[in-house]
């Protein structure tokens, strides 16, 4: 009998906790963050660590301390979540047909072209 009533108070905490987040402020940063993710696993691999330094680190560093300083980190880790699983079926359906970048096949024009 406990047992049932422990079920029933975590189900209740969890709808209360879910229908209390802000989920516009989700969908914006897993919006964000799915346009981060996106750039980052479409850069050239040899050039990765130039768009994890320039590109990933500042944003999460922004999105921690702003999800800190507003008490949302709840709404952060669903964003993280959602635009992880968002960037898998746009890889899936999408991303994996698109050739690989290659800094081989970038013509520079100039003057003389």
């Amino acid at each position: 009998m406990e047992q049932y009533r422990l079920i029933d108070y975590v189900t209740y905490a969890m709808i209360a906790t879910l229908s209390s987040l802000n989920w516009l402020n989700v969908a914006l940063m897993a919006g964000g963050i799915l346009v981060v993710l996106i750039g980052f696993f479409r850069t050239e691999r040899r050039y990765r660590w130039i768009s994890l330094l320039l590109l990933i680190a500042p944003t999460c560093g922004a999105l921690f301390v702003l999800a800190g300083w507003r008490n949302q980190r709840t709404e952060m880790w669903l964003a993280l979540l959602l635009a992880w699983v968002l960037y898998r079926v746009w890889d899936h359906f999408l991303g994996r047909h698109l050739p690989e970048q290659d800094s081989d096949d970038i013509k520079v024009w100039g003057q003389d072209d």
